[in-house]
Order: structure tokens, then sequence, then C-alpha cells
């Protein structure tokens, strides 16, 4: 076996090339005009919203690592990227900032490219709902269980929203 060959490792290039071919179109169905670039990068990159003179921006990372499992032993794959979007966004809001971007890092054992395309369809729905988010996307291969994560960047305006200023009472909105 050739060390130095990614199918020696279990990594099949022409499926990832199929599950980027069919991601493609659904992170593109959620762009937005600070969102720069496309799929294939191995980057993101977004510049901030028109209009702020000193933003603040806002960044968090989640994943839904219990419900992945759950995912897979059901075979539904279409409804965990909807639960990673909102969880990350949740993050966002509780500091009163508009997400306007979130970047994807999917870690699969074996691209099988119709489940990542499931996957990716719940993402983008998600990121569709919430002020329509952008989308920008990591697709990696691991010898391992496979992994969902998620950063979002937001932005708040122009100062730090401390959550210790939160009193009883206060109503806020989340998205489940």
């Amino acid at each position: 076996m050739d060390p130095l060959i990614y199918r020696a490792a279990g990594v099949d290039i022409g499926a990832g090339d199929e599950a980027v071919r069919l991601i493609a179109r659904l992170a593109a169905s959620t762009r937005r005009p600070e969102v720069l670039g496309g799929i294939g990068a191995f980057a993101a990159f977004v510049s901030v919203p028109a209009g702020y003179r000193e933003p603040v921006l806002v960044s968090s990372t989640d994943g839904v690592g219990t419900k992945l499992k759950v995912a897979f032993l059901a075979d539904r794959h279409d409804t965990i990227g909807i639960d990673l979007v909102a969880m990350g966004v949740n993050d966002l809001l509780v500091h009163a900032a508009e997400p306007f971007y979130f970047l994807d890092h999917l870690a699969v054992h074996r691209v099988e490219p119709s489940r990542v395309e499931a996957i990716v369809k719940g993402v983008a729905e998600g990121c569709r709902r919430v002020f329509n988010i952008g989308l920008g996307y990591l697709l990696v291969v691991r010898p391992a269980d496979a992994e969902r994560a998620a950063a979002l960047l937001g932005e708040a305006g122009e100062r730090v929203f401390d959550v210790g200023e939160i009193k009883a009472g206060a109503r806020s909105v989340v998205y489940a």
C-alpha cells in the first residue's frame, strides 16, 4: 500500500468531487451580498454588511454530536443541519448580533455524496430561514466517526452586548 495515495487512506476523491458538485447549488441558494467567493477555496470570505461605521463582529462555534449519532442510527440526515444552524444562531442572538455568515465543517469517515447532500440540504434550509445567512463549506474525510461543527459570524451594531444586562422577565427570540 502506497501511503502517499489518498485512496490508500480511505479517501475517495471522486466521491468528494461529486459531493461538492451536489452541495454547491445548496450553498449558492443561501448567498447574500456580503459572501465573497464560493465552494472549494479551503477558506470562506465575507465582507462586513454596508452601513456600519464601527462594526462589532461576533462569532460562535457549535456542534451537534449526539444528534448526529441519532441521525446515523435513524438514517435521516436532512434535519441535523437545521439544528446546527439554530444552535449557533441562538448563541449570536443572545448577544444581540445579526447572524450573516455560517461556516460549516463536515467530517466523515467515507464520502457518500447523497448523504452529504442531505446533510447540507438541512444546513441550507436553516440558513435561508434565519436572516438568509450566507453559507461556506468545508468537507473533510477522516478515519473516524462523522463529526458536525460550524462557526457563525454576526454583527452586533457598534457595541458589545453584555448578557449580564439581561434582567428577569426579559424576552428573547430563539430558533429551534
